[in-house]
């Protein structure tokens, strides 16, 4: 199967100079490291692709075509993560798995970080999010993930 092209250049992403950018984090399973454009096909996968994980993102319910979706998330995700960290030096982390993360090392398992609201129209300030591959819920890996951000930040 092929996979559909997209041009993440075409969301128009602006990272921080390289100056500014952040290095990696570690915890006890995972590695983080700031979010970019070479890791979309594997937040895509791991992510966007699956329907359990977007159950509660209604707008991409309905959206079946491969491209659109790809297209879509592009937007949604990475162009979001770029402008928090252009406006406010905000990091969306990649997760990827350890040697102690068991069948994890060095898979992308989600993704978790400070972002601008997805209403700020709400008037609310920054938000912590995270993601995490169906597979890997239910271990415990947001709460280490966010307590190293948090630590990171704080």
């Amino acid at each position: 199967m092929t996979r559909p092209i997209i041009n993440i250049a075409d969301v128009e992403l602006q990272s921080m100079p390289p100056a500014f950018a952040p290095k990696g984090l570690a915890t006890a399973r995972l590695e983080l490291r700031p979010i970019t454009a070479n890791d979309f096909d594997a937040f895509y996968d791991a992510l966007v692709a699956d329907p359990d994980v977007m159950r509660f993102y209604h707008s991409y319910r309905a959206l079946s075509d491969v491209a659109a979706r790809r297209a879509k998330a592009a937007r949604d995700f990475f162009a979001h993560f770029d402008e928090g960290a252009r406006l406010h030096g905000y990091v969306a982390w990649g997760l990827w798995g350890n040697a102690q993360l068991a069948g994890g090392e060095g898979r992308f398992v989600g993704w978790c970080g400070v972002t601008t609201p997805a209403l700020p129209e709400l008037g609310r300030g920054p938000e912590l999010q995270y993601m995490l591959a169906t597979g890997w819920q239910g271990r415990g890996l947001a709460v280490e993930a966010a307590r190293a951000v948090v630590a990171k930040i704080g």
